[in-house]
């Protein structure tokens, strides 16, 4: 399990990270995440107000990523 306030640093981390100079954004870690729809934003918003819980794979990719890991795909995605 993660609770919504590790949910949150992890997505603030990942923009420091990455070189935003700023958190990340709930729709930037959608499209990271690799969902897709209207609103790809929307589950992370949900996931850090406890609203409904991340999928375990999900979990252990954004601490992967928090521990180092930049998925190939980041750079496109965030246009960097």
């Amino acid at each position: 399990m993660i609770s919504p306030t590790e949910l949150r640093e992890l997505r603030e981390d990942l923009g420091y990270r990455w070189g935003l100079g700023r958190p990340l954004q709930y729709k930037e870690l959608g499209l990271v995440l690799g969902f897709t729809g209207r609103d790809v934003g929307q589950t992370p918003w949900r996931w850090e107000r406890g609203q409904s819980t991340p999928q375990p794979v999900a979990i252990t990719l954004m601490r992967l990523m928090r521990d180092g890991y930049k998925p190939a795909h980041v750079d496109a995605v965030l246009g960097l």
